[in-house]
């Protein structure tokens, strides 16, 4: 093989590999990103001025899931018709708070089983900042099971804390009533 051929294919396999790891699964916007070209389709937000072609305030149900919730909005991209989940968070921060994603995670799931279309991404929206969510397998999975481990603990009364470094720095409760704050989180 020839030298530029080579060079060619390795520039290529390390422009595929930083496409693909590129963001992880959430990207940062210091402002919300336009919706021009998406039109609302849900809302939970009340308002005076109803359309007859947006649901308003209805619990979003999935059979398939067992999960429920009420998504702040859900819009529909005028063109492809994607659906996107978006949640509006009255706080600041600097970082996705958890169980925020977790929350996000599961409106994708509820769309995508709702209306048959998976949604690609979501927004949560926090007052300094924007994030942007890719439907991954893995949130798809962490939801998932955590919703299983919550139907478990409301049957037995009985959960495993999940204490870590990780989970319990943004945590309000890290350092004051929670007795796992202290934990070593190496075990």
């Amino acid at each position: 093989m020839k030298p530029y051929v080579i060079a060619a294919v390795v520039i290529l396999i390390i422009v595929i590999i930083f496409a693909l790891n590129s963001g992880g699964g959430i990207r940062e916007k210091n402002r919300v990103p336009s919706l021009a070209m998406w039109k609302i389709i849900y809302t939970d937000m009340h308002t005076d001025n109803r359309k007859a072609d947006v649901v308003y305030s209805k619990i979003l149900h999935s059979d398939k899931y067992d999960l429920q919730g009420k998504p702040d909005y859900v819009y529909k991209h005028r063109i492809t018709g994607e659906l996107m989940p978006i949640e509006i968070k009255s706080g600041e921060t600097e970082e996705v708070h958890p169980g925020d994603l977790l929350q996000v995670g599961a409106y994708m799931l509820i769309v995508w089983d709702l209306y048959g279309r998976k949604p690609k991404k979501t927004l949560i929206c926090y007052k300094n900042k924007c994030f942007v969510i890719k439907n991954t397998y893995a949130l798809r999975k962490e939801v998932i099971g955590t919703a299983e481990r919550m139907r478990k603990m409301l049957k037995t009364g009985i959960e495993e804390p999940n204490a870590s470094f990780v989970n319990c720095r943004p945590c309000i409760c890290n350092g004051t009533v929670c007795p796992f704050s202290e934990a070593d989180y190496d075990d």
